[in-house]
């Protein structure tokens, strides 16, 4: 997975282009400025970059960054009379595993992907930060490459590079795979293999519904975004929205390679659920335009699942990441400016 972010990023920053179209603002039927409420500076604790958190109350797990092959930070809010108490935690033993998708379904347990190896790590929260957890490790089908994973109650729902169909849904009681729908289409490339069709939506954010009946997958690459359903029939795609399409470049032979120019708007770059709403925090920016900055969305998209944009939120400063706290029935989000900071989001 490392390699394919590189591949991505890379077409990026060697792109040429000297005009950049301008970002892309998402109408709603509501709109208004959203203001943050600080809650702790994560960088005091050595946090400078996270690929997900997961927050209940006075707990927070950080997950560590996509590049960065190590493990979760675990702290404590309320400790030390307000200051943060961190420790390492979350992945046992070596060799160091590289992880993605980190995030909570359930709102007690965390789950990480090791992309190199196919294994979904499942961790109670609460034995996590008191540093004592016991991981379960769920080994999903092999020869796939899978790349985002969530964990409902007895399956988990994935994605990769499959020519089977967009999703897996595997289930953990006899460990059958299945697959299911399409991948989102490119105009500028219509007839791509379903598998590099997959290389060109692999950088995505998953996330189910509390209920586990439901979830989304949005792309951090183009402005994509995927309300599904669960039944007894498997998958159904309630609605598929494009808000932009990736600027890209590709080629099939002689190997397959998806090159993203500078013009490319960036997309999704987190996604925060409730059993009734969906919060998405959408860039819309380029890095030819904006830079690194094209990172940090300031835009924050509400939707139902059935897909009804609701309202957008314009944020006070950009977020990397945000989360929703059942237990507060909150909002939070991380800034990254010269530090990274937790704050608290003002609906």
């Amino acid at each position: 997975m490392k390699k394919i972010f590189l591949v991505l990023l890379g077409g990026i920053l060697a792109g040429c282009t000297h005009f950049y179209a301008e970002d892309v603002y998402v109408e709603a039927p509501e709109s208004g400025r959203m203001n943050f409420v600080a809650v702790q500076d994560l960088a005091q604790n050595g946090i400078y970059d996270a690929n997900g958190f997961v927050k209940q109350s006075n707990r927070l797990v950080v997950g560590a960054s996509y590049l960065q092959e190590g493990v979760a930070r675990t702290l404590d809010l309320s400790a030390n009379g307000g200051q943060v108490a961190c420790s390492k935690s979350f992945v046992p033993g070596k060799p160091v595993r590289a992880l993605s998708s980190f995030n909570s379904s359930d709102g007690h347990h965390v789950t990480a992907l090791d992309f190199k190896k196919g294994e979904l790590l499942v961790t109670p929260v609460i034995p996590l930060t008191k540093g004592n957890a016991e991981t379960t490790v769920i080994r999903l089908p092999e020869d796939r490459q899978h790349l985002i994973a969530a964990k409902g109650d007895g399956y988990v729902v994935a994605t990769g590079l499959y020519e089977e169909g967009r999703y897996l849904l595997y289930s953990l009681s006899d460990s059958v795979a299945r697959y299911y729908l399409s991948y989102p289409e490119c105009p500028d490339y219509p007839e791509l293999q379903e598998k590099t069709k997959g290389m060109l939506y692999a950088s995505g954010i998953l996330r189910l519904r509390p209920d586990g009946r439901a979830f989304v997958c949005a792309d951090m690459y183009s402005g994509v975004i995927d309300f599904c359903r669960l039944s007894d029939a498997g998958i159904e795609r309630v609605k598929l929205v494009y808000l932009s399409y990736p600027e890209v470049e590709v080629t099939e032979t002689p190997v397959t390679r998806v090159l993203y120019s500078r013009d490319n708007h960036f997309g999704f770059m987190d996604l925060a659920v409730t059993s009734d709403r969906i919060y998405a925090l959408y860039s819309g920016r380029g890095y030819g335009r904006n830079g690194e900055g094209a990172l940090g969305a300031r835009q924050l998209l509400e939707y139902d699942w059935e897909g009804n944009l609701l309202k957008n939120h314009e944020l006070e400063a950009p977020l990397s990441k945000i989360a929703y706290d059942p237990e507060e029935e909150l909002l939070y989000g991380l800034v990254n400016n010269t530090d990274v900071s937790l704050v608290k989001l003002e609906l």
